[in-house]
């Protein structure tokens, strides 16, 4: 068997690492409040409200209401929905849906929704996301609101 890796893989391999180590360190520094922790996700991934709002198919009015603090336990769907968009490496996305004060329950739908949100990192958009939803007779994260 060959194990060896050729150069672009490699670089690959090394780009998915330093991004999963800063990514680790922001974690543990992201501050307790929902609404901080989103400020500086949104600005590590140099992401506007607007931007934000677009991509995860939600309205600009929630994503600030959620920055200002006035939401402070968004849905599962709204929470999953930004990180989707955010694609953000699991540490990130446990401490941000940590703050959401929301988990993933045993049921059937939130174990399909836990394993597409944790697997979309790098892979799917919000779109993908809900398309697989719908296939499985689900509702959407989001659609725009």
């Amino acid at each position: 068997m060959n194990f060896s890796i050729d150069v672009p893989q490699a670089d690959i391999a090394l780009q998915v690492a330093a991004e999963a180590a800063a990514a680790d360190h922001l974690a543990r520094e992201l501050p307790p409040e929902l609404s901080h922790t989103l400020v500086r996700i949104m600005k590590w991934r140099d992401c506007t409200v607007d931007e934000l709002a677009e991509g995860a198919l939600l309205s600009t009015k929630t994503i600030q209401r959620i920055r200002n603090g006035d939401v402070t336990e968004p849905k599962i769907e709204t929470s999953s929905a930004i990180v989707v968009y955010l694609q953000l490496p699991d540490p990130l996305l446990d401490a941000f849906m940590q703050r959401t004060g929301k988990v993933y329950t045993p049921t059937v739908e939130h174990q399909i929704m836990r394993s597409l949100v944790y697997r979309a990192y790098g892979r799917f958009t919000v779109n993908d996301v809900n398309e697989a939803l719908r296939a499985q007779g689900m509702e959407e994260l989001t659609g725009k609101e």
